[in-house]
């Protein structure tokens, strides 16, 4: 049985890869920009539409208090 230095077991061992970098997020944003860009668009003229589509209601309510 050989013994291990300490370098060569720190070498076999596998480096922690849970961290998300400011790289990996501008990689994601990039490969969907047309995605982010274009839903957003969508929406609000989705949004325009039904508004636009709605009719127009004008309400006026009056309550008189009498003087005695």
């Amino acid at each position: 049985m050989t013994a291990m230095h300490s370098t060569d077991l720190s070498q076999s061992l596998p480096l922690a890869s849970d961290e998300t970098t400011l790289l990996d997020l501008i990689l994601v944003f990039a490969k969907h920009k047309k995605l982010i860009i274009s839903l957003p668009i969508i929406a609000g003229l989705l949004a325009a539409a039904v508004v636009f589509s709605l009719p127009n209601e004008y309400t006026a309510t009056l309550k008189i208090a009498l003087s005695k």
